[in-house]
């Protein structure tokens, strides 16, 4: 029983790169999503590679789902367990028998192992967080910049204005 569990523990470390780390851009392809059926609102920057460490069996959409999860990392300690028992129980949903709930706990030891937040890998907990603040921040600032233009160009049309008397 012991061996099982270790070998349990050492794949789900395997599976979320803590062991295995994927070098970014190198060993593992980024396909953006979006090629669903439905076009979901997708925060900006978000892109999924799918079920990270594992094939992208009938399950991919969960793996989606889980991604986009992570990417923006709202709340906290709960609501990342929340995830994880989502991306559990859609794998679980896809096919009855053995194969998928091994699958799925399988994956759920990975995410919970290797999706930390104080962990440096590009899949953790809120990984998309400092690209959605740049992304808002460059808006506001082309928002002000705007503004600024329009009244600079307001003034100089006043300037021009001569009025007859």
């Amino acid at each position: 029983m012991k061996k099982i569990t270790v070998l349990a523990m050492l794949f789900g470390l395997l599976t979320s790169g803590v062991l295995g780390q994927a070098v970014p851009g190198k060993s593992s392809v980024a396909v953006p999503v979006g090629k669903e059926k439905t076009k979901p609102n997708y925060p900006p920057g978000f892109v999924s590679d799918g079920c990270t460490f594992f094939p992208d069996g009938k399950y991919r959409d969960c793996c989606v789902a889980h991604d986009l999860d992570y990417y923006k990392g709202e709340g906290g300690f709960k609501a990342r367990r929340k995830a994880d028992k989502r991306l559990y129980k859609c794998i679980r949903k896809k096919k009855k028998g053995w194969k998928y709930g091994f699958i799925a706990t399988m994956m759920y030891l990975g995410v919970r192992m290797g999706g930390m937040p104080f962990l440096p890998t590009p899949f953790r907990w809120g990984f998309g967080k400092d690209k959605i603040k740049n992304v808002e921040k460059n808006k506001e600032s082309r928002k002000n910049k705007g503004k600024q233009s329009t009244k600079k160009k307001d003034e100089k049309d006043s300037d021009r204005t001569v009025t007859k008397n």
